[in-house]
């Protein structure tokens, strides 16, 4: 989390020096972690997102960095494209949420099959499953599923801190304030970790309430991936055809199975219907 050393360092540094103190916990609003939760779930978020984005991504021992296109829809159909600098397309993956298609410009084979983890990260490494990739996109992580969770306040980041447990997961909840929109999600697993997303620059993107920096790290595939939107929009009508490309018209295909465990992170809980919440976070660098 080399993002929040910095600012911690940041935070040490005005204690020694300034004796300054952190961020006071809210008096209003919610206080609990059941309440804080609630209206972490009841955000309002877009339903569909297009446009521009940055991708640097390590994985495997491999940096990359490249321009996307993306069209997500809620809850679990993605259509990205890997662009050059002139605009033109070099690979293509398209979900339906259920299988998808990738092929790449003048490629010798399209490989279709189900829309698991692993087959997804064969354009942005990341092993989500279509509806998680869609959700933390869109800045609603995977919760896990706990019943008592912990409820803190970190003065440092401003935020609220919750610990979410289950089975031989525990998870770290960083959620801000009004809107308790995002700043990280951190999952263990028997005590190590396994996957972590950290949110920025709230509204910078154009979209109130959308985190224009998100960045997502995963032990499997030693994955690191940072996506930056630039110009995007919002609830606008995507056409299904874009979440169904076909192969190219000459280009074998082949079918791509998925393993048992390939399940990708904790599913998170089905969001109820949004309300709009007044309000807008800005969140620090993240891991």
């Amino acid at each position: 989390m080399r993002g929040w050393r910095r600012v911690g360092a940041g935070v040490a540094c005005c204690w020694a020096l300034a004796g300054c103190s952190g961020i006071a916990r809210p008096k209003d609003g919610p206080q609990t972690a059941p309440e804080v939760l609630a209206v972490h779930r009841a955000r309002k978020l877009p339903t569909t997102l297009q446009g521009e984005a940055r991708m640097e991504a390590y994985a495997e021992g491999k940096a990359r960095k490249a321009d996307l296109l993306l069209r997500l829809q809620r809850p679990g159909q993605a259509q990205l494209q890997v662009m050059t600098p002139t605009g033109d397309m070099i690979a293509v993956l398209a979900t339906d949420g259920a299988r998808f298609t990738s092929f790449e410009r003048g490629g010798a084979v399209c490989l279709q099959g189900p829309a698991c983890g692993a087959n997804m990260a064969r354009l942005v490494p990341l092993a989500l499953p279509p509806s998680q990739l869609v959700d933390a996109v869109l800045g609603a992580p995977p919760l896990l599923e706990d019943p008592a969770p912990s409820l803190d306040w970190d003065e440092e980041r401003g935020a609220f801190a919750l610990v979410l447990r289950q089975g031989n997961q525990r998870q770290e909840l960083w959620l801000q304030p009004p809107r308790m929109d995002p700043l990280a999600s951190i999952v263990y697993q028997d005590g190590k970790r396994i996957a972590s997303i950290a949110y920025g620059e709230y509204g910078k993107a154009g979209v109130p309430g959308l985190a224009a920096q998100i960045r997502v790290r995963m032990t499997r595939g030693e994955a690191d991936v940072s996506i930056a939107l630039r110009d995007v929009e919002a609830d606008g009508e995507i056409e299904p055809e874009a979440f169904a490309v076909p192969c190219p018209s000459g280009m074998p295909s082949q079918e791509l199975p998925c393993e048992p465990a390939d399940a990708g992170l904790p599913e998170p809980k089905p969001l109820p219907t949004p309300t709009p919440t007044p309000g807008d976070a800005a969140a620090p660098e993240g891991p």
